[in-house]
């Protein structure tokens, strides 16, 4: 545990942090970092065994605050400490490391963003060191806390970029869950929600789905649509419809997500390209509820047409879905739209195309210039039983023979 700590501290060189994130002491400190003698860091932390609590307390914030210049003498007095101060000298490591670490993330952000990361570490020092932990159950717990606590300067949301970046697919899903509670409405939260996207569309979402485990990207789908739905912002449209349009699989809950984002959005330049999706239907598939009656096909145009009824503020019980379109994923509950029969499906479109026909001149809707839509990579080969072309077989290899 030490050494990781060591590797992670010495990657980022002192007068980074000291540049980046200058003024996020809370005093003086009782050595200065760059003054600092081996024997008065040796004495500090003899300090961190000391029967006064506050001693102890003053001794630990002094070392935090030498940060990475003498993390190597740190290491070397601490073989000399009982259990409790060894304890205290791992907490000290701890928090170097997790400053070491903001220092280089916060390299990474726009200077507003740095900014905030600044006044955030100096209102609350806890809670940055807390998710920059080398432990990423801890940076986990911090996200989800992040989503209920009070910021109304919006100070958390370094955090959720970061989190969005992260190596670990649960810290991804926990920032995604914080940005789902629409405080914060940036446009780099949207573009940075909509990059993991489009990431994970990519991936191959039929075995991710029915395989789904803590990096399944049909999991960050459904979790970062659900944040875009809460953001609702209108710059998220075009690449919401450029990947609803990229032809994929048995692919009902996603095209139902990505739907339900767009439409609340509140777009209705998105209306156009939606009326285009509503012939996707080659890619109809079977879904079987709890009762004979809850079997229902669902498809892209399926998820269209509902986005469609939103956006223009109608009712979608007249419409005929199926009363099988409520299913549970893991996690959260989602829904998904069909049609117990091709014909129902049919009329539902004719009644929507005849809708539009007679209110397409309304205020509202006229003059409307359809998107231009992000490229987000090439259409995926539809699997043979739904219609696509067939796999080319591989060449028998000749057995060996036996001599």
């Amino acid at each position: 545990m030490r050494r990781n700590l060591a590797i992670m501290i010495t990657l980022v060189v002192g007068w980074v942090f000291a540049g980046l994130l200058a003024g996020c002491g809370a005093g003086p400190t009782t050595v200065p970092a760059q003054s600092a003698t081996e024997t008065q860091v040796a004495e500090l932390v003899s300090r961190l065994e000391s029967k006064k609590e506050d001693e102890r307390e003053r001794a630990e914030k002094a070392l935090v605050e030498m940060h990475a210049a003498h993390i190597s003498d740190i290491q070397a007095q601490m073989e000399q400490l009982g259990p409790e101060g060894r304890s205290r000298a791992q907490r000290v490591l701890g928090k170097i490391a997790a400053d070491a670490q903001m220092a280089h993330a916060a390299g990474t952000l726009e200077p507003n963003e740095r900014d905030k990361l600044r006044r955030l570490h100096i209102a609350r020092p806890e809670l940055t060191r807390a998710f920059f932990s080398p432990d990423p159950r801890v940076s986990i717990k911090t996200l989800r806390a992040a989503r209920e606590m009070e910021d109304p300067d919006g100070l958390v949301e370094p955090l959720l970029l970061l989190g969005l970046r992260h190596g670990s697919q649960k810290v991804v899903f926990a920032a995604a869950y914080a940005a789902g509670s629409a405080r914060y409405r940036s446009d780099r939260l949207v573009d940075a929600l909509i990059a993991l996207l489009v990431a994970a569309d990519r991936e191959t979402w039929q075995r991710t789905w029915y395989r789904a485990g803590p990096r399944s990207s049909a999991l960050t789908i459904l979790r970062v649509t659900e944040a875009l739905a809460a953001i609702g912002s209108k710059r998220a449209a075009a690449p919401l419809l450029a990947i609803l349009n990229r032809r994929e699989g048995p692919t009902s809950l996603r095209d139902a997500s990505i739907a339900a984002a767009i439409a609340l959005t509140g777009e209705k330049r998105a209306i156009l390209h939606l009326i285009k999706l509503l012939d996707r239907t080659e890619v109809s598939f079977r879904i079987t509820g709890r009762g004979p009656r809850d079997t229902m096909t669902t498809c892209t145009a399926d998820s269209a047409l509902m986005a469609l009824i939103k956006l223009t503020g109608q009712d979608q019980s007249s419409y005929g879905f199926s009363p099988a379109a409520r299913f549970f994923s893991p996690g959260a509950s989602r829904t998904r739209y069909g049609f117990a029969s091709d014909e129902a499906r049919a009329e539902a479109v004719e009644k929507f195309m005849k809708w539009w026909v007679a209110n397409q001149l309304k205020p509202e809707y006229v003059g409307l210039l359809m998107l231009d839509l992000p490229d987000v990579g090439p259409d995926r080969e539809v699997p043979r039983r739904l219609g696509g072309p067939p796999r080319p077989r591989r060449p028998l290899r000749p057995r060996p023979r036996d001599h």
